[in-house]
């Protein structure tokens, strides 16, 4: 894999060659340890696909249950599988509707995909339910979709299928997900 630290536009991102495309970013807190050389004047980051890679992967959404346990409110929502988002994020029409308070709640900074960080309020906690697979955690009040990060995906032990576009269950785990210690 190459690595090449990409500052362009005040934005700072590390950019790899992953299975062959050119289109993997990995924030640099994250490429610590990685060998990385700076990219050229001039060039641009893109995002391409190749004859044998196929067909680029398209949007891929989920249907969810979110819950508020101390309330028992809960609502379906069809959410976005997003894995360059790393937390879950609602509407503040679906926070509402678990019946939180968005002026009474705590806020915090994220990151979002133009590099701006921006305060959003933070409810808390919110249980997911996919299938037979739960994650109870936090979520972030942003934007008019919801989006399911990596964190609950990894959680729930849910496999990304870009070729069917659809998510499901890890077929090496149809128990449930599989901790570590």
């Amino acid at each position: 894999m190459r690595i090449f630290l990409l500052q362009k536009f005040g934005v700072s991102a590390v950019v790899g060659n992953w299975l062959g495309t050119r289109s993997c970013v990995f924030l640099p807190e994250y490429a610590a340890n990685l060998p990385i050389r700076h990219v050229p004047e001039g060039v641009k980051m893109i995002t391409e696909a190749t004859a044998e890679q196929g067909t680029p992967v398209g949007i891929i959404y989920a249907n969810i249950t979110l819950t508020n346990p101390y309330l028992k409110k809960s609502v379906t929502v069809r959410a976005m599988v997003d894995t360059g988002t790393t937390h879950m994020i609602v509407t503040a029409d679906t926070a509402r509707q678990l019946g939180f308070d968005l002026d009474e709640t705590s806020t915090y900074s994220l990151t979002v995909a133009d590099a701006r960080r921006v305060r959003v309020p933070r409810i808390q906690p919110v249980e997911i339910r996919f299938h037979d697979r739960t994650y109870l955690t936090e979520a972030a009040v942003l934007g008019d979709e919801c989006l399911m990060g990596v964190l609950p995906l990894e959680a729930m032990d849910l496999v990304v299928d870009p070729k069917l576009q659809r998510v499901t269950p890890n077929p090496a785990h149809p128990d449930g997900p599989v901790f570590r210690a």
